[in-house]
């Protein structure tokens, strides 16, 4: 015991570190995530709310489409009757993302999938972790 409190005293805790700004000026906003503009909704459409973090998409179609400059892959849902407002939800990196990324070199951005994940929340935008997707065939107005 005596030998780790002589260990303890030639290790001493930290100080807290001094803060260089003035307390009473603010913090330059620091940008994380994609610029809002992206994550719009439609014309003359009231504003989409923030989904719910845990929620999960199930089996939706829709396509992945990049940010300009390329920075973020957004998932752009297909509108149907019930769920006609839903915006675009980023796309977390993982080996699914990979492989829709390949899929959109090789065949073109109008490539259509179903997706289905996880939603998560961060910094007011709803980003979608996926769990499963799959090509899915355009079928025109041939129906379902």
């Amino acid at each position: 015991l005596d030998q780790m409190q002589q260990q303890m005293q030639g290790n001493p805790a930290l100080a807290p570190s001094q803060s260089k700004q003035p307390i009473g000026k603010p913090r330059p906003e620091i940008r994380i995530g994609p610029d809002p503009k992206h994550l719009g909704h439609a014309p003359n459409m009231p504003a989409p709310t923030l989904k719910r973090e845990g929620d999960f998409v199930i089996n939706r179609r829709g396509r992945m489409k990049l940010t300009p400059g390329g920075n973020y892959a957004l998932f752009v849902f297909d509108s149907d009757g019930a769920t006609l407002g839903d915006p675009p939800m980023v796309l977390v990196p993982c080996e699914l993302l990979e492989l829709m990324e390949k899929q959109v070199q090789e065949r073109g951005e109008q490539v259509i999938f179903r997706i289905s994940g996880q939603i998560l929340s961060y910094h007011n935008v709803n980003y979608l972790l996926a769990t499963m997707v799959k090509l899915d065939v355009d079928r025109g107005n041939l129906g379902k």
